[in-house]
């Protein structure tokens, strides 16, 4: 006598699978667009040593209560000065107010990493989706809503011709 067992586990783990493996696709794909631009430094590219462009990680994938999340980022202080802004003590001078203070260069600041974020926004998506279906295409076509695999439900059909 047949009995019944569900195979919801398995796909649930097989979509978990494949949605992180698209979220790690992604996330890399974002580090390297942003590893590239900064191969040029911050502004003029006359001090670029590669140290902020080599610091790019991308953090394992992780499940959360929220979903799944992976980290981008880098450990060196003064690419957060420079995303943020700082006081640049070489080109500020010394002035009587404010607005002079931020016209003179004293304060500076060059964003990459949140504006290519929402430049890429669409074309990440998109890399999740394409990872996912392929991995998800791969793996449960392997398995039928019975729980039988390919190759068993093959050999049972060989069995039945073969009579």
């Amino acid at each position: 006598m047949a009995t019944w067992a569900s195979n919801l586990p398995r796909l649930e783990r097989i979509a978990w699978d494949a949605l992180s493996a698209g979220v790690a696709a992604a996330g890399h794909e974002y580090a390297d667009a942003v590893s590239a631009r900064l191969k040029d430094g911050y502004t003029s590219g006359d001090f670029v040593t590669g140290h902020v462009a080599g610091s790019v990680e991308v953090t394992p994938v992780e499940r959360t209560v929220d979903g799944i999340e992976v980290r981008v980022g880098s450990n060196v202080d003064y690419a957060l000065f420079w995303e943020l802004g700082h006081v640049n003590i070489f080109t500020a001078r010394k002035t009587a107010t404010v607005e002079e203070f931020f016209s003179s260069g004293g304060f500076q600041r060059v964003e990459i990493w949140r504006p290519f974020l929402l430049e890429m926004a669409d074309q990440l998506r998109e890399t999740i989706r394409r990872t996912a279906t392929a991995m998800i295409q791969g793996q449960a076509s392997e398995v039928s809503v019975l729980g039988t695999t390919r190759e068993q439900i093959r050999e049972r059909m060989r069995n039945v011709v073969e009579r």
